[in-house]
């Protein structure tokens, strides 16, 4: 309910008014203003599909070369029919310590297990986002990187690779 100035001038004093005389409590408050709307998002950044489920936690273990680039994974989303099923959102949430992560778009040939019913879609080429690691030059041991993997109908995956640089 919009409430025109002068009565919540009048609803101020009359409160006060009661408040002074001690013959009744005042529960009107005057209306608070509505909070300014917040800015649109910039339309080159992607909008994150709705979560439907809550985020699965994977542990993988990569053995990378030193002085090389790898692949340590590409997400993709394909349905049974082998059509993509849009563009997977990576995001870093624990850079590696002892190297450089790149995540780029681009498409890849799908590799399912053959036990999926994806995995007669190895032919096609389907939307993949890829995340590259590349170890600091000389450095050998220990690293890891963790992601958040959004897919394109909304499921979650958290990613740890615990890579041993060789």
């Amino acid at each position: 309910m919009k409430v025109a100035p002068t009565a919540t001038r009048s609803l101020l004093v009359s409160c006060a008014t009661l408040l002074a005389t001690g013959l009744a409590a005042c529960s009107g408050t005057a209306p608070k203003p509505a909070p300014a709307p917040l800015p649109p998002m910039p339309s080159s950044a992607p909008a994150a599909p709705k979560l439907v489920n809550p985020p699965q936690t994977v542990d993988r273990h990569y053995t990378a070369a030193a002085n090389r680039t790898s692949t340590l994974a590409d997400f993709m989303a394909v349905d049974a029919g082998c059509a993509t099923l849009g563009q997977s959102i990576v995001r870093v949430t624990t850079p590696p310590q002892h190297g450089t992560l790149a995540i780029r778009n681009g498409t890849a040939h799908p590799s399912y297990n053959k036990a999926d019913s994806r995995s007669q879609c190895g032919h096609t080429r389907a939307l993949a986002t890829f995340a590259r690691y590349t170890p600091t030059r000389g450095y050998t041991g220990p690293d890891s990187v963790m992601l958040d993997v959004i897919y394109p109908r909304g499921g979650e995956r958290t990613v740890t690779f615990h890579i041993d640089v060789k």
